[in-house]
């Protein structure tokens, strides 16, 4: 894969707010928060400052190829 097509697959990629990564994970919001602290998510800064999670990381978490970091 071509740096500009990771790019065009990261822009098309859905970002969750951290209830709706909670609730794909089952987890608590709180775990979620956790989780991103601790670098096992990676985080989506927006302009606003709100923070999101890409859906594809959640995806690849419960399809167990998830890295850390």
């Amino acid at each position: 894969m071509t740096n500009q097509q990771l790019r065009v697959t990261e822009l098309e990629d859905r970002l969750l707010r951290v209830s709706e990564a909670a609730a794909l994970l089952r987890l608590s919001d709180g775990s979620v928060r956790d989780w991103m602290t601790r670098g096992y998510l990676r985080v989506v800064r927006l302009p606003s400052g709100q923070k999101r999670i890409s859906q594809s990381q959640i995806e690849a978490i419960l399809r167990g190829e998830h890295k850390s970091g």
